[in-house]
């Protein structure tokens, strides 16, 4: 299975804490940063955020991820990385399905057409509503007591939780 990881706007997760580092049957991962896909390989953390979602940055990544082409692929994104992946998927970017974590900023946007799910925090202040937790994505988790970073954590529980998910997801689609 092809996956395409783009990560929050520090670049976390390294790669050994992704996912992805836990799941069989990958035969390919595309691992994308905010910065360069916005044109921005200078800005990080909260200068990244900053031009993402005040100065249009966003819609360069979106504009990138389509030229990356990742037909096919399970989608995995990470805070704002997740956010850009919806709303790439929202404009026409075609992936198998989408895993978002700790994309807060999803409260703002409405359902897309491929299989989603979820993650959040449950102490992350900026959590979407109930409402939209319960109505827009096709699957969620909220880790209660959990923060908005919980997938830093040196805690594998929460990253063998999503694993399992998306193992789940293969088996259902006969990938796995």
């Amino acid at each position: 299975m092809k996956f395409i990881v783009v990560t929050d706007i520090c670049q976390n997760p390294v790669p050994s804490d992704c996912v992805t580092a836990h799941l069989s049957d990958v035969t390919n991962i595309t691992r994308l940063h905010l910065n360069e896909l916005c044109q921005r390989p200078d800005l990080k953390d909260e200068s990244l955020h900053n031009h993402l979602f005040h100065q249009g940055g966003i819609e360069i990544a979106i504009a990138a991820l389509h030229r990356h082409g990742h037909t096919n692929a399970v989608g995995l994104g990470y805070s704002a990385g997740g956010t850009a992946l919806w709303r790439g998927v929202q404009m026409g970017l075609e992936l198998r399905a989408l895993f978002c974590v700790s994309s807060t900023r999803l409260r703002e946007y409405t359902r897309v057409t491929i299989p989603t799910h979820v993650y959040f925090g449950g102490a992350d202040p900026h959590i979407p509503s109930q409402n939209w937790i319960a109505n827009t994505p096709a699957r969620h988790t909220v880790f209660q007591g959990a923060a908005h970073n919980f997938y830093n954590s040196d805690n594998i529980k929460y990253r063998n939780i999503i694993a399992s998910d998306v193992t789940d997801f293969q088996i259902r689609c006969g990938t796995a």
